[in-house]
């Protein structure tokens, strides 16, 4: 480890990125620093999962579900001790889920910085036009900014909890789109899709991952944020496009 380096700065790197982004990313130029990092990281992310489970409300999810589940099982001609044995089934099986969030929480975001690390990479290759150096940094940067987006998403969760603001209220660009109109057309559920990615955690790691990763690859900030946006946008149209082009009803 690099001796300007203290294993405590590699640990706190998850959550100086907010504060010095930067510095903070550049602590993993140093091959021993980046497993402290990433692991940090890696213990961030699971104690979201953990944060997110505990701030459930059980009784309102059993009362909620209970009131969904119940005509439609009577309709399927269930008696009332079978369909309260199928909910409470469906209970445990959310209560399973809710359990195993934490390691769930560690593979969607694994996967998340592979998909960022390779596209970032081959943006920058096609606007570089040859390989860039260093094609790691891509992927370490990547991953110490999911941290980033987990510590801002729980804290949000956190300040929604304690205001008791309902799960309904949208935290995103797709507030501004009704969503009660009446057959809405491939368009307007296309712009709904696009401006709903666009939310306080996500803008918040892009700026912080583009930083972060200029600053590895001696680029300016602007850079490397223009990047990252490029590559979020990139996978928002992959996912957003696709309704514009599938038959309506």
């Amino acid at each position: 480890m690099n001796k300007d380096t203290s294993p405590i700065q590699a640990l706190l790197a998850v959550f100086t990125q907010f504060v010095s982004p930067a510095d903070s990313y550049r602590l993993m130029k140093d091959r021993q620093s980046i497993g402290l990092v990433l692991s940090a990281t890696v213990v961030v992310i699971a104690l979201s999962g953990l944060v997110r489970g505990v701030l459930v409300d059980w009784s309102e999810v059993e009362s909620g579900w209970s009131a969904e589940r119940y005509p439609e099982l009577m309709e399927d001609s269930l008696t009332t001790a079978q369909a309260d044995s199928v909910i409470a089934g469906e209970i445990d099986d959310m209560h399973g889920m809710i359990d195993s969030l934490p390691v769930t929480r560690i593979v969607e975001r694994s996967i998340m910085v592979l998909l960022a690390g390779l596209a970032a990479l081959g943006i920058a290759y096609a606007v570089d036009g040859k390989k860039p150096e260093k094609p790691l940094v891509f992927f370490t940067s990547a991953g110490l900014s999911q941290g980033a987006y987990m510590i801002t998403l729980t804290l949000i969760m956190l300040i929604a909890y304690l205001l008791n603001i309902p799960d309904s209220v949208r935290l995103d660009l797709g507030v501004f789109i009704p969503t009660d109109t009446l057959n809405p057309s491939q368009l307007h559920i296309f712009i709904f899709r696009f401006l709903s990615s666009f939310d306080i955690p996500s803008v918040m790691t892009l700026i912080l991952w583009g930083t972060g990763l200029a600053s590895l690859r001696g680029r300016p900030a602007g850079s490397g944020i223009r990047l990252c946006f490029s590559v979020y946008l990139a996978g928002v149209l992959l996912t957003s496009l696709p309704v514009m082009f599938t038959s309506a009803g």
